[in-house]
């Protein structure tokens, strides 16, 4: 059985696949573009994680050899604080405002300043 690790940084998906004892399999990042559209906006589109995420799954079964049902366990970790917006269909409607995205600045300042 396998192990499955799957890392969404600020530029990359990177994936790592474990046998159970510990070993590394195989390993596989796969990038993707951050987003800058005006000052102070920062954001990734959630599709790109998706592909780089499948990229690197391919790629991890493809050189480990291994069939998926192998995987006994998948553990994910991302940055924090970025917001995705999604319909009741979890269909992505916007690109996720990422976490060094500074356009609320100025609501930030008010609420201090207005309610500690």
């Amino acid at each position: 059985m396998y192990v499955l690790g799957i890392d969404f940084g600020g530029g990359a998906a990177k994936a790592t696949l474990l046998r159970d004892d510990g070993a590394i399999v195989a390993t596989h990042t796969v990038e993707y573009p951050t987003r800058y559209p005006a000052p102070g906006r920062t954001e990734q589109n959630p599709d790109d994680w998706y592909e780089a995420t499948q990229k690197c799954i391919a790629s991890l079964l493809d050189s480990g050899r291994i069939d998926s049902s192998q995987i006994a366990m998948v553990c994910l970790d991302a940055a924090t604080h970025t917001a995705v917006l999604a319909d009741e269909n979890f269909n992505v409607l916007q690109d996720a405002i990422y976490w060094t995205d500074s356009r609320s600045v100025d609501e930030v300042a008010f609420l201090k300043e207005h309610d500690g």
